[in-house]
């Protein structure tokens, strides 16, 4: 295991640059998506599925005796912090990918770039101030890093919601970072990503069969790659991404991992909406 060979340190961050490279996914496949038909909500609740799948699949041929039976001993802070992550990776699924709906990717990366910013303007209010402020200070260098690599097209008009809905998304995935850097007690990673990740299938099928019933079997129906492509970004973002992402963010932190993730690979600066 990676951890038995690394620092828990050189592990946590390979853990996060791996999460970040299949995060990298989303924004190019779900505008595919929406170009063959189907809807944020309905490519969402599709990609969750699939993970969902993926991870309980593995945890089935994994499952040790109890270890599922955690869920049900948690405390009372862990479980209404589990909740809760569970509740913005939902809204942060949604939000983004109505984003990707309305801006092209490389503006609604931008936006949804300053979540790092956030994290580390909590922990520097929250934590040593020393300490505080040479975390803010990493985040806003990175951040410069990353407008200055996106370089997103001035004259372009920004649509408004969309670039609301990006920030809402920074915002919400911000909470799930502190929501999730201290781990969930007796809940293994696997068994917290699972119950996450189905929580987003859940609400999002819900959302796209109250909406746009009919598109919602649309990728089993309809000929074509798109079921195939979304299964491999189910696999992939919906399901190794977040399992990777909160097995690093326990051992290196909140900000380390929010500014380390921005290093997944960016779209050209005028990819079209």
């Amino acid at each position: 295991m990676i951890d038995r060979r690394w620092p828990p340190a050189a592990a946590g961050a390979a853990l996060i640059v791996g999460s970040a490279l299949a995060f990298a996914l989303d924004g190019p496949v779900a505008q595919a998506a929406y170009r063959q038909g189907l809807d944020p909500a309905t490519f969402g609740f599709w990609r969750a599925s699939a993970g969902a799948l993926v991870l309980g699949g593995c945890l089935a041929a994994r499952l040790r005796p109890g270890a599922m039976a955690g869920i049900w001993r948690m405390r009372r802070a862990a479980a209404i912090r589990l909740a809760l992550a569970a509740v913005a990776g939902l809204g942060l699924n949604l939000a983004l990918f109505e984003a990707f709906a309305r801006l092209p990717v490389a503006v609604a990366v931008a936006a949804f770039g300053c979540y790092p910013l956030l994290v580390a303007a909590w922990e520097a209010a929250s934590r040593r101030a020393a300490a505080g402020v040479a975390r803010l200070g990493m985040a806003v260098v990175a951040i410069a890093g990353l407008m200055l690599l996106i370089r997103p097209d001035r004259p372009a008009s920004v649509p408004v919601a969309g670039l609301l809905l990006a920030l809402l998304a920074a915002v919400l995935h911000a909470a799930y970072i502190l929501l999730g850097r201290g781990g969930w007690g007796q809940i293994p990673d696997g068994a917290a990503t699972f119950l996450i990740v189905a929580t987003a299938a859940l609400g999002l099928g819900a959302m796209a069969a109250v909406t746009r019933p009919v598109a919602v079997l649309a990728p089993v129906t309809s000929p074509g790659s798109t079921g195939l492509l979304l299964l491999l970004e189910g696999a992939l973002a919906g399901a190794a991404a977040p399992l990777l992402f909160l097995a690093g963010l326990r051992r290196i932190g909140a900000t380390q991992t929010a500014v380390l993730s921005l290093c997944e690979p960016w779209p050209p600066p005028c990819s079209p909406p």
